[in-house]
Parts: C-alpha cells; structure tokens; sequence
C-alpha cells in the first residue's frame, strides 16, 4: 500500500485546479481503490482516503455525489468524514444509501441527521437493520406518521417506554399503526395488551361503518381471541417451555402449590408463575398466558376463580401484568370483581374456553372437576 499513497496525493492534487468531471473522475478511481483495499488498510490510510475523496467530492456534480453514496453505503468501514457529509446532504437522493446502509455511522451521527433534517431524512433511518433506542427516540418525537410506522415495523429498532408510550398515543388515532405496534415480540406486556385493545376500538369503527351494529359483540370478540393469540406469549416465548419445565420438576417434587406460585410472583418470576398454574390445573400454557396478557384483566380473572385461587394471586398476576403496584381503588374493584364472581360460573366459562382451544371436551378443566373426577 505504501507504493501507492503518492499516487493518491497526485491525485487529490486534481481537486484544486481540475474541473468537476474531472474531480469526479478521480473520485471513482479513489473510490474503486479504496473497496479493493479496505479490509488490508491501516487506519492512517484509511484517513488519507477519507480527507482526499471529501475533497474532492465538494466540487462533484450531483449524479457523482449519488454514485458515490450509493458505493460508499455498503462497505464494512467506510471512510468517516466523506460518509457523515453525506449523510447530511439536505438531498435525500445522495444522503438516502448512507443513512439506510453504512455501518460507518454512529447513533451521535444518525442522531444529528433526525434532529435537523427532513422527514425523508428520518425515514431512510428508520429502515436501518438495527436501530438504538436513542435514535428512535429522536425518530419518534420528530417523525411524521410514515416515520412512526417504519420504525414500529422495524424489528431492528428498539424502542424505550417513553417512545412507546407516544406511539400509543399515535396509535389511537391510527389503526394501521397500532396494528404493527401489536404484532411486535419486544414490548412491555401491558403496553401490548394496550395496542392489542386500540387495534380492536379501530377494528370495532371499522365493522360499524361497514355492518353497523349488528352481531358486533361476537365479532369483536372473536376479533379479540385472535389478536390476543399471536401476541400473547411475546414477552414470554423463550421462558415458557423451560419455565414449564421447571415448574413441573417442582410438582413431581410435591413442592408446587399455590404459595409457591405467589413467591415466583414476587420474585418477579412471571414465566414460572405462569408455568404453575397450567402445570397445577394441566391446561396449556399458552392458555394461561393468553388470560395473562389479555388487552384486561376479566380472562386472568375468569381462569384463577375458576381453579380456585385466592383473591391476593390475582392481585399478584395484576402487579405483575402491570409492572408496578396497582392504586387502591384498582385494586379495591378488582379484588371485588373477583370475589363477586361466582365459582360455578368462572369454572363454566373456563370449561367452554378448553373446549374451543381443544376442539373437544376438557380433561382437567379445574381444580372442583378433577376432585369431582378422583
């Protein structure tokens, strides 16, 4: 390579006397040159690259500067200056390729661009592969409605609870939007439970201006079963099969009860808990976590009344599902709810719900029917 830096600098000389077809020229040769040898470079060389080609590509034309971009993007460690200029171009066709592919940016650099530029700016960064949560913050707070959906679509992007919670705002007004948020695998399971009952307040206004109000009950419910269904274990999914596992060691030990349950719960050990009560009542346990993340609490509430819990393990499932301590009045209502609802009919409505998941008639359905049973 040493052989070869007088030659570069011949040619960065072109930038100060030649015209722009000729900057451009030199450019691409630099350009060619540098891919060929970038992964042998030391990191002098690389600079040297970096100041020559910015240089140069000042005086090129636009269709060059969108060449170079669009050659740039994809190189494993681009030449730094020459691609955050770039990316800064106001136009989007030469600052599109960098934003959406090089890996030579930083989340500082990436943050900079979203703070100022334009909206088509914020949407090539939003189709990035993997995006931090600081720069889908700045996405979210600056970014229009094509923004917001690209990044909730973005199972690349993280996304912090503060944006999360903007999104939800958004999502009221948007169905599409809170249609994608619901299908994400990596969100707060109260903040999925919320997108999954905004999609169907949108789904519900949808059936209404379509059929009116007949039937509707039915069909949102069915509506509910379904969208609850794929997004249920999202929080869960790799816990549940070991958690299962775990709790079902703990059964055959005679150590599963309904306080071990409560102690896994405080523990904030929500799969296991979960776990436990498919393992005690032998339902499945996607059904337990379905009541578990249910847009509200009336399925957890239905399963644990009809196995016979105490109302304190429901009121732990909520602080669970919640993440935090419910308010007096929540859990003055709830804990009412629960108790009010007579067991002959929470066990009904749990017996109906295994006969649909099943497709025939439950074994195991509760705790009084597998006395019954014995």
């Amino acid at each position: 390579m040493a052989s070869d830096i007088p030659w570069l600098e011949e040619l960065g000389g072109l930038s100060r006397s030649g015209s722009p077809a000729r900057a451009a020229e030199a450019v691409d040769k630099l350009t060619t040159l540098f891919l060929e040898q970038a992964p042998r470079l030391a990191q002098a060389h690389v600079a040297l690259f970096d100041e020559i080609i910015l240089r140069l590509a000042r005086d090129i034309e636009f269709q060059a500067r969108i060449r170079l971009a669009e050659r740039l993007a994809d190189s494993a460690q681009g030449p730094p200056q020459i691609v955050r200029e770039l990316a800064s171009d106001d136009r989007i066709q030469v600052a599109g390729p960098v934003l959406e592919r090089s890996a030579s940016l930083r989340d500082e650099d990436l943050i900079a661009v979203a703070s100022t530029k334009s909206q088509q700016h914020l949407l090539a960064i939003s189709r990035r592969p993997r995006l931090s949560e600081g720069v889908t913050d700045v996405l979210i707070e600056r970014g229009q409605a094509e923004v917001a959906l690209s990044v909730a679509a973005n199972r690349g992007a993280r996304i912090s609870e503060a944006a999360c919670a903007k999104l939800a705002e958004r999502a009221k007004a948007d169905p599409g939007l809170a249609g994608v948020l619901k299908m994400r695998q990596d969100l707060p399971a109260g903040m999925i439970a919320l997108f999954v009952s905004i999609a169907l307040v949108h789904a519900r206004k949808t059936l209404e201006a379509e059929f009116g109000h007949q039937d509707l009950d039915e069909i949102v419910e069915e509506a509910a079963a379904a969208a609850t269904q794929a997004s249920a274990t999202a929080s869960l999914t790799d816990n549940l099969s070991q958690a299962f596992l775990e709790a079902s060691r703990a059964n055959k030990r005679g150590e599963l009860d309904e306080r071990r349950i409560c102690e896994w719960l405080v523990a904030g050990r929500v799969d296991r808990g979960i776990a436990g009560v498919a393992c005690l009542a032998r339902i499945p346990v996607q059904i337990v976590a379905r009541a578990f993340h249910a847009p509200d609490w009336q399925p957890l509430l239905i399963l644990l009344r009809a196995l016979r819990y105490d109302a304190r393990t429901f009121e732990l499932f909520l602080t669970s599902r919640a993440g935090r301590r419910l308010p007096p009045a929540l859990q003055h209502k709830t804990r009412h709810a629960f108790l009010d609802m007579p067991i002959a009919e929470a066990e009904a409505a749990l017996k109906k719900i295994l006969t649909q998941a099943r497709g025939g008639p439950p074994s195991g359905a509760s705790k009084a029917e597998r006395g019954r049973d014995s």
